[in-house]
């Protein structure tokens, strides 16, 4: 049908022949700023998640653990063999600190955290990767 028409032509015909089936709509909506307007707040304010804060707490404290640590000297040298036990006990009393935050500093429970032992575990992971990586980290730089 469109065989004898240029590709330009053939993109027009396409082109035009899409727009007839679906013509474009554009929705604009102004809302006129008044002083009555202005004094009212018509959305809530934005709020960070429980979740969220959990979250980048743990994160937080996991660098904070990390830095504990090195500033403890908690080595080889200074704990010999109880090192190991000695760092991982540190990091466990971080961990169970920030437990205790979420729940008597933010008072979140089930409820706001949507789910059963999530004031234990959101954030768990992240915080042993973290605390790890901080450790090693500022044992290899001595601090």
């Amino acid at each position: 049908m469109y065989a004898h028409l240029s590709m330009t032509d053939a993109g027009k015909c396409y082109l035009d022949k899409r727009s007839r089936k679906r013509p474009l709509q554009i929705r604009l909506e102004w809302k006129i700023l008044t002083a009555s307007t202005l004094g009212q707040q018509n959305q809530p304010s934005p709020r960070v998640k429980p979740s969220s804060v959990v979250y980048w707490m743990r994160f937080l404290l996991a660098i904070c653990a990390g830095l504990a640590n090195e500033l403890l000297h908690i080595d080889v040298m200074t704990f010999g063999d109880y090192a190991v036990i000695v760092g991982i006990g540190l990091g466990v009393l971080f961990y169970l600190a920030s437990i205790m935050m979420v729940l008597h500093v933010f008072h979140y429970g089930e409820a706001e955290l949507r789910g059963k032992n999530r004031h234990i575990t959101l954030g768990g992971g992240t915080f042993i990767f973290v605390w790890i990586m901080v450790s090693v980290l500022f044992y290899t730089l001595k601090i």
